[in-house]
């Protein structure tokens, strides 16, 4: 579905497109799934890792750019799967152009 649609505000939303075989494309939405009927939840405390000199990060959680790292390394889009990624970070290792959904 068109994420314009799913997103209660799609003008504060960016992504970048990256083409993926229908193997990885299969692993990736595998990995999703599970992660979605996990239902973990938001890391908040890993997101204080990027503004203190330690990682208050927890194992059993995720924020929003460590998910995309690791669907994106599952489905061999990224060489590494870094669990301590800001948004800015990750757009700049996924390469490609930025565009906005709003």
């Amino acid at each position: 579905e068109d994420a314009s649609k799913v997103l209660k505000h799609p003008h504060r939303w960016d992504y970048i497109e990256a083409e993926v075989d229908k193997d990885e494309y299969e692993i990736m939405l595998t990995w999703a799934e599970m992660i979605e009927i996990e239902k973990p939840k938001y890391d908040y405390a890993g997101l204080f890792g990027f503004f203190v000199p330690w990682n208050p990060q927890k194992n059993d959680r995720w924020y929003c750019s460590e998910i995309i790292s690791f669907l994106a390394y599952r489905g061999k889009i990224l060489k590494n799967y870094y669990q301590r990624i800001s948004p800015r970070r990750l757009a700049k290792v996924l390469g490609g152009k930025l565009v906005s959904l709003g």
